[in-house]
């Protein structure tokens, strides 16, 4: 598998006249996705390169070798101390052209790799981007793992809501359900109750849970990839005209799902369900998942990019005001051509 996406990006960086790709991690809290993507290992400092035709190598501290050595699905090389870019040079020799994703590499990064290789730097984040957007079936199947767990852990939350006083202790409690299931989050979830619901990044406070639509979204990361999941449930007793709303973005929600074919606009899904919910829907109707929880594609307007077979995204649409919120979401896969749903929790809604 791992193959078979080292070759694809290859022929990508061979149609750019690119003639080497790196990619660095430089701390625990700046890690380039596209190294987990490319070798399977998480590693603190790193420098990836992958040549447009040869063997890729990631380059590690010495005392990292033999842990990353052993999951690494491409060719492991020790850093010799005080020879970093003499190794770099040797591995760019006879190259012009050298890309970087420069939505992960700070200036001063920049700038130090150019003085000390003194190549042409083009960014390449766009076609890292491309490359992850459509998923191998060993990737699919990770994330319709991590969406079971996720749905799973979900399904419990909601059985006991009841007992929770405050959205930070069923934010808590999915986190708890998490580490369990031997995930870690693919976010902090959002647990946003009454009016906290109008807000779609709200995060969860301390307070009681308060009466009206109350919007969880939520997700985990399961070896790797990620899962994002939103469900709401409505606190008291719903009025018939708070039911119709439910039921208006649920209906958006489903027809949405079906329009996502292969082949088919993506700003397109999007522009259907802004025509229906207007105003009241601010944000963009979803967004790929994988090693990220935001990925390639984007479903909001603009753009000719067209659903493919292996895309999977989320579809969420949602409608807000300053007295209540509502989102409906799910993990979608295209597959033959047509939409497959992954999270499979029911979208009912659900009256505590």
């Amino acid at each position: 598998i791992c193959f078979f996406m080292i070759k694809q990006f290859q022929e990508q960086l061979r149609r750019k006249k690119i003639g080497m790709a790196l990619f660095l991690n430089s701390s625990l809290h700046k890690q380039d996705p596209n190294i987990f993507y490319f070798t399977g290992v998480e590693v603190e400092f790193c420098i990836l390169g992958i040549p447009s035709k040869g063997r890729p190598f990631l380059l590690v501290a010495g005392f990292e070798y033999e842990r990353v050595r052993k999951d690494s699905r491409v060719r492991v090389v020790a850093i010799k101390k005080g020879k970093l870019f003499d190794q770099l040079r040797s591995y760019c020799k006879g190259i012009r052209k050298v890309g970087v994703n420069h939505t992960m590499i700070s200036l001063s990064e920049h700038k130090m790799f150019r003085k000390e290789l003194r190549k042409k730097f083009i960014d390449i984040s766009r076609e890292c981007m491309d490359a992850r957007s459509v998923k191998t079936k060993e990737e699919i199947k990770i994330i319709e793992k991590s969406c079971s767990i996720a749905q799973k852990i979900l399904k419990k939350m909601l059985k006991g809501f009841k007992k929770f006083k405050s959205e930070l202790e069923v934010a808590e409690f999915l986190e708890a359900e998490t580490r369990k299931n031997g995930c870690s989050l693919a976010f902090p979830p959002i647990v946003a109750s009454g009016k906290h619901a109008g807000m779609p990044h709200y995060m969860p406070g301390k307070g009681k849970i308060l009466k009206g639509f109350c919007v969880i979204d939520f997700g985990v990361k399961y070896r790797g990839y990620c899962s994002d999941i939103t469900r709401t449930v409505y606190v008291g007793k719903p009025s018939q005209a708070e039911k119709e709303i439910y039921e208006e973005v649920l209906d958006v929600q489903k027809k949405s799902v079906k329009m996502c074919m292969g082949g088919g606009s993506i700003s397109g899904v999007f522009d259907y369900a802004l025509n229906v919910l207007g105003k009241r829907f601010p944000h963009g109707l979803g967004h790929g998942i994988g090693v990220e929880i935001h990925e390639w594609p984007n479903l909001k307007p603009g753009g000719k990019e067209k659903f493919l077979d292996g895309m999977v995204f989320t579809v969420e649409p949602g409608v807000y005001t300053k007295k209540y919120g509502i989102r409906i979401e799910d993990d979608v896969l295209i597959e033959k051509g047509k939409s497959v749903i992954l999270t499979k929790l029911s979208k009912e809604l659900i009256i505590v």
